[in-house]
């Protein structure tokens, strides 16, 4: 496997990781009864470092997962990640060929 691809699933792993972490803190922030991370983070993380790792703690920590105002925020975030995403796919192509 070229050392390029290795590195971005790597990449693509710690990000998904560091949203899981991001809406564990939150929701651990939450159940203490101090600060929290704001939604604006949250939809930040999902849209910078991952879909899976955000949905992925929303499941495990059931947290935000009945609040409907954050559900459209989080889709919007998912949409926003896939045009990232596009993008990004996009310009890679462009300067490979």
């Amino acid at each position: 496997m070229p050392v390029l691809v290795l590195a971005a699933l790597i990449a693509l792993a710690a990000g998904q990781i560091a949203a899981f972490i991001i809406y564990g803190v939150d929701k651990a922030l939450a159940k203490a009864k101090v600060g929290r991370v704001p939604e604006l983070v949250l939809c930040a993380a999902t849209v910078l470092f991952g879909i899976l790792g955000s949905a992925a703690a929303m499941m495990a920590f059931r947290h935000k997962t009945s609040k409907t105002s954050f559900k459209v925020k989080f889709a919007v975030a998912v949409v926003l990640r896939f045009i990232l995403l596009g993008v990004v796919g996009y310009l890679m192509w462009s300067f490979l060929l």
